[in-house]
């Protein structure tokens, strides 16, 4: 079984249980896997392939699970891209991954690097930038209807770039079982049960946001997203994990 299909038999199983908390808004586990499967045919429709690195550009975004679902869901891999990166890291990502589709959440504007670097791994193509916010309401009617790509526990799910401190970056290709082992020994260790609410708060590309992001999918939790400014502001982080009733939060000892 692969991560987004561990994911949606919990979404068959639990179909109301929240899946996203934030101020203002709830996305249940069926909310969460119907607009997945909206932006995962508005991939495939583009033509993304088996194992294609796919681009999330984010902030820490609501909105990153169902990139990240969707992804998967199309049968590509998962390439987180934190927004404050310097470009030419970016481009670098892109480059080094063979990257020609980007996923741009919240209306940011990818840098002119990156997008060179995507126009050349797609042969000078203009490329492709997907925003969900534009899918949802403009692209395949509405449809959400699982895709059922078929694929291996074998196929990459994800690609996490390391922070380059001992030289260039280097890519590090992460495996749907491999995930799903890390996950679920995670899950059992810090008894993580479909009651708790998980704070993601680690950077999009860090390996700890990664764990952040599969965790709950995997355990049929509940992801309450922190923002860079809500993380700068103790006090306002503290309520908010108080209000939204957070049980489970990883920091780093910085």
């Amino acid at each position: 079984m692969r991560v987004h299909e561990c994911f949606e038999m919990l979404a068959d199983r639990q179909p109301a249980a929240p899946a996203i908390i934030a101020d203002g808004v709830t996305f249940s586990y069926a909310d969460l896997d119907g607009r997945a499967n909206t932006l995962a045919r508005a991939l495939l429709a583009q033509g993304v392939t088996t194992e294609e690195a796919v681009g999330v550009l984010t902030e820490r975004s609501q909105s990153l699970p169902m990139a990240f679902l969707a992804i998967l869901k199309a049968g590509g891999a998962y390439v987180p891209m934190g927004a404050d990166l310097p470009p030419q890291r970016l481009a670098n990502m892109a480059t080094q991954s063979g990257m020609r589709r980007l996923i741009a959440l919240d209306g940011l504007q990818p840098p002119a690097e990156l997008l060179a670097a995507l126009a050349s791994n797609a042969r000078d193509a203009t490329p492709a930038i997907l925003r969900p916010e534009e899918t949802n309401r403009e692209t395949l009617a509405g449809d959400s209807h699982r895709p059922n790509q078929p694929g291996k526990t074998t196929d990459l799910v994800a690609i996490l770039f390391t922070s380059g401190s001992t030289g260039q970056p280097q890519g590090v290709l992460l495996q749907h079982d491999a995930c799903i082992n890390m996950g679920y020994g995670h899950i059992s260790s810090q008894n993580i049960v479909p009651n708790d609410r998980l704070l993601t708060a680690a950077a999009p590309g860090f390996i700890l946001g990664f764990r952040e992001l599969c965790l709950p999918l995997l355990a049929g939790a509940a992801l309450v997203p922190a923002s860079r400014a809500l993380l700068d502001d103790p006090t306002g982080l503290l309520d908010a994990m108080s209000r939204h009733r957070v049980t489970v939060a990883m920091f780093t000892p910085s």
